[in-house]
């Protein structure tokens, strides 16, 4: 398989991968909603780790393009050398032709036997009782002249016979990369066009580089946000769970601060997270935060209003989707703790009522 084609399909799978990124955002969306229509049987850990490894399959892909991207750069760079070693070669060999024509002595001796060879057969027309010397000295002329003809013949031969190796080698090169023309009869002598052709090329091939280095970058350092953000919000579930289940030795008011503090811890590192997210303009990442960061406010919410208003009846409390599905249960069950604690003191069968639900 070629560059070119591993090129266009690694593109495909990379395209493939941003899609299933954004469908698991949504899913991730549909859980973090509450909504009916959610999958009972996806979890959102199941969610973020498909999130997690899908980013990681994407960071790979880019990867590999930019691997691909940096041999064809170097193969168009020492095809460009060749091509400019061969047209160097060629401007030496045309030099030397010039000055075979202007200064050898082969040429010159040439040119002076043309002028004699007139000369003497006007005067074998003049001196016809010296035709036999003449005749004589004629045929010595002429072999002389065929002499050095073949002399300067076989000189200009060799060098004709190095140009046309130089074109075929030029030919050779650029047909090399599959898009070049086939006709080698229209090839420039200087090379020229092939030199830009091949510098232009190198050049995109270098941009394509570093902005597959860049994607892949990108992608490893919103891995780790994502990653860290993971881990957040699993400490502060098992935060929750720990507070609650130790409910019957602390007071409504202790519990609501050591909740609303996991809260608060949580919602300041998905902020800085989202911030960062923001600068780097990661936005499936500013998406996903956005909707955990949306949960935990709202989940703080509910704390808020049932500190500030005890005097509701449990009626009046309305779940609200938080974190995950254990999150929303946790916060419900929390503030119907409240409730009951100042209607019947802590009794002990409202606890082990919320530890069952949590079980």
């Amino acid at each position: 398989m070629t560059n070119n084609n591993l090129i266009k399909e690694l593109n495909i799978e990379s395209s493939l991968l941003v899609r299933k990124l954004q469908s698991i955002i949504d899913t991730q969306g549909t859980l973090l909603s509450g909504s009916r229509s959610a999958d009972p049987t996806v979890t959102l850990p199941r969610v973020r780790r498909q999130l997690w490894r899908t980013m990681q399959d994407l960071a790979i892909i880019n990867e590999e393009l930019a691997d691909i991207y940096t041999r064809e750069s170097k193969d168009r760079e020492d095809q460009l050398a060749q091509i400019r070693e061969i047209c160097d070669h060629e401007a030496k060999i045309k030099t030397r032709l010039e000055e075979i024509e202007a200064n050898d002595e082969s040429v010159k001796k040439l040119a002076a036997v043309c002028v004699q060879e007139t000369d003497l057969e006007r005067e074998k027309a003049q001196l016809e009782k010296q035709l036999r010397e003449v005749e004589k000295k004629l045929d010595q002329t002429r072999t002389e002249k065929r002499e050095l003809e073949s002399v300067v013949s076989s000189m200009k031969s060799s060098y004709l016979m190095e140009l046309e190796e130089c074109a075929a080698s030029k030919n050779k090169i650029l047909n090399q990369n599959g898009n070049r023309r086939k006709d080698t009869s229209k090839v420039t002598d200087t090379g020229e066009v092939q030199t830009e052709v091949l510098i232009r090329e190198i050049d995109a091939y270098k941009e394509e580089c570093l902005k597959a280095q860049r994607e892949r970058k990108a992608l490893e350092d919103g891995h780790s946000v994502w990653r860290s953000s993971c881990d957040t919000l699993k400490s502060l579930e098992s935060s929750i769970k720990r507070i609650l289940a130790t409910s019957n030795t602390l007071t409504k008011d202790k519990i609501s601060t050591e909740i609303e503090t996991a809260l608060t811890k949580a919602i300041n590192h998905l902020e800085e997270s989202l911030e960062l997210s923001k600068s780097n303009d990661w936005s499936l990442l500013i998406v996903a935060l956005s909707q955990e960061l949306e949960a935990l406010y709202q989940s703080k919410s509910i704390l808020e209003s049932d500190n500030s208003d005890l005097s509701h009846s449990k009626a009046d409390i309305v779940p609200v989707p938080v974190t995950s599905n254990l999150t929303s249960e946790l916060a419900n069950e929390t503030a119907k703790l409240y409730l009951e604690s100042s209607q019947e003191s802590h009794s002990e069968e409202s606890l082990p009522r919320v530890k069952n639900k949590l079980a």
